[in-house]
């Protein structure tokens, strides 16, 4: 069985629709879109900002890191 490895990434977040979110990645600064169906979009428990979930290979892809 193939484990899915998730990263949670620092993000503010620009803007949503029904499908996606834009967001700012805090570490990169880069601004990117994510498909909502392949991640979560959260708040901090502060409400400073918000943290995305998102797998590891998506990350890559997206060039987080």
């Amino acid at each position: 069985m193939h484990k899915v490895k998730l990263v949670d990434r620092d993000v503010d977040l620009l803007h949503t629709t029904e499908r996606g979110a834009k967001v700012r990645d805090h570490e990169s600064g880069k601004v990117i879109w994510v498909p909502l169906a392949s991640c979560e979009v959260v708040p901090n428990d502060e409400g400073t900002h918000h943290v995305l979930t998102i797998s590891e290979t998506l990350a890559i892809e997206k060039e987080l890191f």
